[in-house]
Parts: structure tokens; C-alpha cells; sequence
């Protein structure tokens, strides 16, 4: 399916979220402490977008790491002229049986992806082994808002109009609709919360509201 919607992804993105995934990216990386020089593994990093933004932070003394399973995604993000794209080094890797030692990274990441994998947490216990005690996983997922008007007029919106633009803007209706029903089904807030509990990897556990709850950051301090 993502191999299907490479060429159209990145359009796609802007259009439904009205430009404020990007936003969302940056701040990810703004409260994951990031710092120059620093190693960052991008999970499931699709076109890149996550990466090339903490490859601007690490700089040229640093390391970033763009892994997906998609080689379309991934060959379309070689193709991106971004600010920072000689700074990333995209590699095929699985977020359930990463490809690196344990240690590695002082940040792991994952945006938007981690609905899509069979084992949620057996994926951030896999992030947390690579990453050295005291760095952080960043996990960015969509929510689900509350009340009595964000509630209704949401859920009208992801399962309505998302499918509609994504479908004309990509010519595959059926991926949106999974967008909708994947995220709908995805726990969020103290909820995903308690899912990193679960894992037994992670000292500290933050979470960020965004949008109303239409989205979170999380961040979980590895031990």
C-alpha cells in the first residue's frame, strides 16, 4: 500500500492535515532534546520528513538514520531537495527486528507509523534497545479528540473527507479508508501511555496534546 502511494505521500500529508503535520515533525524533534552532534535513528521514516528535520539539529557532526520497509518511500526521499537530505542516510530496516546494536542512538523515532505494525511495543522495546540509557523514543500518532463538537465533526472529517482527497490526490480511496479505520482503532493519551508502560523500557513517560487530541507526541525516557 505505501508503495502504492509514494509518488502522491508527501501532497497527501499536506492537504489533510492542512500543512500542520510538518509543525507537529518539528516540535517531535524540539522536545526530544536533540542536540548537534548527537545519533538519531527515523523509523518507518517514509519520504524522510522527521529525519531531514533532526538532521538540521545534529548537523554534520552528527548522524541520522531514515529506516523504513518501503523502498518507494525511501526512494522518494533520496529524491527530496530538503535542506539537510546529504546529512540522512536512508536504510531498509523492520522497527520490530531493528538491524542495529544495542546503544547506538541517543534518540529514536517513529511518526505516523507505529498503527501500521503488528506489535506496537514489541517495536519501542526494539527502539529502547538501540538507544543508550538516558536518550529518548519520540513517537508521533494521531488521536482521537473528545467533546461535543471536535468529537463528531472529527470523526466526519477522517472518515469522509480524508478518504475523498487522499483518494483523488492518490487515485487509492481504500488506503485512506484504512487511515481512518487504523486510526480510530489506535489506542491514544494515558491509554498509549500505559502501552509504553507495558514495554518495561522506559523511566520517564511524557505525552503532548496536539490539535485538540487529534494528535500526540510521546516521549519515553529509555532506562
Amino acid at each position: 500500500m505505501f508503495a502504492t502511494l509514494a509518488p502522491s505521500y508527501d501532497l497527501s500529508n499536506n492537504l489533510i492535515s492542512f500543512g500542520q503535520h510538518m509543525r507537529w515533525k518539528r516540535l517531535l524533534v524540539q522536545l526530544s532534546g536533540a542536540q548537534p552532534g548527537m545519533r538519531v535513528l527515523d523509523c518507518a521514516s517514509g519520504t524522510g520528513d522527521i529525519a531531514f528535520s533532526f538532521a538540521r539539529v545534529t548537523g554534520a557532526s552528527g548522524s541520522v538514520i531514515a529506516s523504513d520497509i518501503t523502498t518507494e518511500m525511501m526512494e522518494r526521499g533520496m529524491q527530496r531537495p530538503m535542506k539537510g537530505r546529504e546529512l540522512v542516510s536512508f536504510e531498509h530496516a523492520d522497527v520490530m527486528n531493528l538491524p542495529y546494536s544495542d546503544d547506538s542512538f541517543n534518540v529514536a523515532s517513529i511518526g505516523f507509523g507505529l498503527r501500521n505494525v503488528p506489535d506496537p511495543v514489541r517495536a519501542m522495546r526494539e527502539m529502547a534497545r538501540v538507544v543508550k540509557p538516558g536518550g529518548c523514543v519520540m513517537v508521533l500518532e494521531t488521536g482521537q479528540p473528545d467533546g461535543a463538537f471536535m468529537k463528531p465533526a472529527y470523526y466526519v472529517y477522517s472518515r469522509f473527507v480524508i478518504p475523498l482527497v487522499g483518494g483523488l490526490v492518490s487515485g487509492s480511496m481504500q488506503a485512506y479508508n484504512y487511515l481512518h479505520k487504523s486510526a480510530a482503532n489506535f489506542p491514544s493519551g494515558d491509554q498509549f501511555v500505559a502501552k509504553m508502560r507495558s514495554s518495561g523500557r522506559f523511566g520517564h513517560i511524557e505525552k503532548h496534546r496536539l490539535c485538540w487530541g487529534t494528535a500526540y507526541i510521546y516521549k519515553g525516557v529509555v532506562l
